[in-house]
């Protein structure tokens, strides 16, 4: 008999702490060619974002650009 799954409360989000971790972690999903695996990714590396920025302060403490900030305009 099968026992039902239970979903896990896991996020992987809590474990990408750097954006060097979120590209590589997108990276991975790109490769598997699944376009439900890494839409996935995506929302995951969305969400491990948002917890870099709530962390860390204004995105541009943690390697992001706010619009009208991007390299090479003023």
């Amino acid at each position: 008999m099968l026992m039902p799954q239970v979903p896990s409360l896991y996020d992987p989000a809590e474990d990408l702490l750097s954006e060097d971790g979120i590209a590589l972690f997108v990276a991975e999903a790109l490769e598997t060619g699944d376009a439900a695996y890494i839409a996935n990714a995506r929302c995951v590396a969305a969400r491990a974002r948002h917890l870099l920025m709530t962390r860390n302060g204004p995105a541009e403490e943690v390697g992001m650009q706010t619009p009208g900030h991007e390299e090479g305009r003023a």
